[in-house]
């Protein structure tokens, strides 16, 4: 004789799935009425108020993201780092600060360093000369 499980998921991880899951449990508490199984929990009001404000607030939270996203490509297009923008790309903030910085290198030639004192991370080395392996 074979033995039945039964095994009930709620999407814990999946807040969409969630909210939609308890929408129709509402539903169907709300269809049957008084003669709802839930109605024995005494908490299902608790649960339909918290089931809207998660609802709302998720449709709010995504046309937030929306917004914010199209915000950091707003960001990128004035930094010149949006896809398309190469350091050519005339009056960004990235072009411009090529050429900052190459005046800057200009103005403080033999002294490079002194671009630190602008917020530029200089790194200075000494190149070895090459040694020419001998046969």
């Amino acid at each position: 004789m074979t033995r039945k499980t039964i095994k009930v998921t709620i999407p814990y991880n999946k807040p969409d799935e969630l909210i939609s899951l308890a929408e129709n449990v509402n539903n169907k508490h709300e269809e049957l009425g008084e003669s709802s199984p839930l109605s024995a929990l005494n908490k299902m009001d608790v649960f339909g108020d918290k089931l809207g404000q998660a609802g709302q607030l998720r449709n709010e939270s995504k046309k937030l993201r929306n917004q914010s996203e199209s915000k950091m490509e707003e960001a990128k297009l004035n930094l010149g780092i949006a896809a398309g923008q190469t350091k050519e790309t005339p009056d960004t903030v990235y072009n411009l600060m090529l050429r900052i910085r190459d005046l800057l290198l200009v103005t403080h030639q033999g002294n490079e360093e002194k671009l630190s004192e602008w917020g530029f991370k200089v790194v200075v080395g000494q190149a070895k000369k090459k040694v020419k392996a001998t046969e």
